[in-house]
């Protein structure tokens, strides 16, 4: 039997213990902001994993796609890949991840999930991706330049580029992609990323010119991470609704699309056009289960190739004969928190949201749920990030003061021991994606706590799909357990937590958090 490797991705949260997370040995794409997630491990726009697991064959290169802001997430865990001496790979076979968080989409310009970018990823390749040391290096394209005034940024396309059906890969292409991602009609979640470019120029046969109004920091980032899709495929059809959406029939990065069962698989195949060269893997395949018991059961027997390691699995996981299993903490760290809904008047008093996060043992969750395999989390950049700084409040456990606070907000005890305010209960809903057992113990966990000082919790579980629609668009909820895949470009998380922006799901609104993010990148 082959012997496979386990990575084991340990994240932090701000509420509660971070999972892990199974990904397929996929190249980085340049990623500035973050993505909500089914799983607990980074998935479509982080930077290159610090330690990897062996692998028999090359891993698929992902294609550079926009940098964008977090995601939430579904939750995975360490992952495990067959593994074979670095300088002989392995030619053709077949790569099999398990998870439990189905795409939504196969449309690279309305994305904003983890386990749809990582597919997407396979497909399509951007103009520039990263190196191991975090550095940009070509992909589509040969070169870049910055102005001195840093007001624009050229890119040469390489030459003899081609899509899967054998066009050319031109600068029309990317032109088109561009116009379209910031078309109003169109449903990108990260256009408001881009308001400080002016517009993109085709400058030469192979040269694109994107133009800006101002200084902007990741500027280089976010222009190497713009989607680029076929023009002659799209170009007459409606990016926000098309069969293409979920059966892309051309692509540029090192796999296309076969097959995709919702709920149960999906299959790419090695792409016989690819710049960098076909990949030495034939297909890969993402399989969806129930939960990550069925995952991780596939993992032992061979079934699958990486699949997440749930923390009490991990002391029979390490002692395996058949993968390795590798412990480490990700750069682009992966967190679950619980997140408010502002628009709830409830929630909108700051003293109700501090004394239920005062009511929580964060450290005692981290430890009964992850077994310690987390961090405490009390900004929105972890640890990992080159901006984090320890020096921020932290509503440490303290039920007294939790309870003091509800009083000051008018919510006082009663005859059942729940929270009243003029005949009305204390009573809230939490919402978290079906199969993620991490998610569901904090949401049961926060359930004692909170009844605890007073507050009744409903706990409901819900579908992936269906979860994010009721986040994102229905916005019918009092509070979520998600999860966040972090950028290491720090203004990714502007989309989430500046007023009116897309992934602001919660109605977070505080001017000085605006003002800090714009004067942050000029």
């Amino acid at each position: 039997m082959k012997r496979r490797s386990a990575l084991r991705v340990i994240g932090s949260v701000p509420l509660a213990a971070l999972a892990t997370s199974a990904l397929p040995a996929c190249g980085p794409t340049p990623s500035s902001v973050v993505t909500p997630q089914a799983t607990s491990a980074p998935q479509p726009t982080s930077p290159p994993k610090p330690t990897e697991a062996p692998k028999p064959t090359e891993a698929p290169k992902s294609a550079a796609e926009p940098t964008k802001p977090a995601a939430p997430a579904a939750t995975t865990a360490p992952a495990a890949s067959p593994t074979q001496a670095a300088s002989t790979p392995k030619k053709g076979g077949t790569y099999i991840d398990v998870s439990f968080g189905d795409a939504v989409t196969m449309q690279p310009l309305l994305a904003q999930d983890s386990v749809s970018s990582d597919r997407i990823a396979l497909i399509y390749a951007g103009l520039l991706g990263f190196n191991k040391k975090l550095e940009f290096e070509p992909d589509l394209a040969s070169s870049y330049k910055v102005s001195d005034d840093k007001l624009s940024i050229s890119f040469e396309l390489k030459d003899n580029i081609f899509w899967s059906d054998g066009k050319p890969i031109t600068v029309d292409d990317v032109k088109f992609s561009w116009d379209k991602m910031l078309d109003p009609k169109t449903q990108y979640p990260y256009q408001s990323l881009y308001e400080s470019f002016v517009g993109l120029e085709v400058t030469g046969p192979r040269t694109l010119t994107f133009k800006l109004k101002e200084v902007f920091a990741p500027a280089l980032n976010y222009a190497a991470g713009v989607p680029i899709i076929p023009k002659h495929i799209y170009e007459k059809l409606d990016i926000n609704d098309n069969p293409e959406n979920t059966k892309p029939s051309v692509g540029s990065g090192p796999f296309l699309f076969k097959e995709w069962v919702k709920d149960s698989h999906a299959t790419f195949v090695a792409n016989e056009r690819y710049h960098q060269g076909r990949p030495n893997l034939d297909t890969v395949i993402f399989r969806v289960v129930k939960d990550a018991t069925v995952s991780y059961a596939m993992l032992k027997t061979g079934e699958a190739d990486s699949s997440g390691i749930q923390p009490p699995d991990y002391e029979e996981a390490i002692k395996s004969t058949v993968f390795n299993t590798y412990r480490y903490y990700y750069y682009a760290a992966p967190w679950d928190y619980i997140g408010f809904n502002l628009r709830n008047p409830i929630l909108a008093d700051k003293r109700v949201r501090q004394a239920l996060s005062m009511a929580l043992d964060k450290k005692k969750m981290i430890e009964r749920i992850q077994l310690g395999f987390a961090k405490p989390q009390y900004s929105i950049y972890p640890s990992t990030s080159p901006v984090f700084t320890d020096d921020v409040p932290k509503f440490e456990f303290d039920p007294a003061k939790a309870k003091a606070l509800l009083d000051d907000a008018g919510w006082k005890p009663g005859a059942d021991g729940i929270r009243v305010e003029d005949g009305k209960r204390l009573s809230l809903r939490l919402h978290f994606n079906a199969g993620n057992k991490r998610r569901e113990q904090i949401a049961t966990v926060a359930q004692q706590y909170w009844k605890d000082v007073g507050v009744e919790l409903s706990v409901n579980q819900e579908e992936w799909g269906a979860f994010l629609k009721r986040v994102n668009e229905t916005r019918d909820f009092d509070g979520v357990v998600l999860g966040w895949v972090g950028g290491y470009e720090p203004h990714g998380q502007s989309n989430i937590w500046s007023t009116g922006m897309p992934q602001n799901f919660t109605g977070y609104s505080n001017p000085d958090i605006d003002g800090l993010f714009k004067k942050g990148v000029s």
